[in-house]
């Protein structure tokens, strides 16, 4: 997941947040320890299936364009049936009052 902040102003409170049973429960399971954020564990958290990735807390402010990437390993549930579709919903949330941002990747 890689969010830019495309404002003129940095963008504070700026958090990732992916929850894996949220769309299709059980489908896909998180590999441990694989999150990273722009290529670091710092700021990174993981309870169950819901990867929780802290920006502002370990960085700051995210600039005007700049960006920041959220990357982990998943595993497909090896019963499911062929053809399934498997659909995730990340979100990022940023500024006071809060602001959110979602997309959903399908495979």
């Amino acid at each position: 997941m890689t969010v830019q902040n495309v404002g003129n102003v940095p963008a504070l409170y700026v958090q990732l947040r992916d929850d894996l049973d949220e769309v299709t429960p059980g489908y896909i399971t998180y590999v441990d320890q694989s999150a990273t954020l722009n290529g670091q564990v710092n700021g990174v958290s993981v309870a169950g299936q819901i990867i929780t990735a802290d920006y502002f807390a370990e960085y700051g402010p995210l600039d005007p364009g700049q960006s920041v990437t959220l990357r982990f390993q998943a595993v497909i549930d090896p019963d499911l049936v062929e053809g399934t579709t498997i659909a995730n919903t990340a979100r990022v949330y940023w500024d006071d009052p809060q602001q959110t941002a979602e997309a959903t990747a399908y495979i």
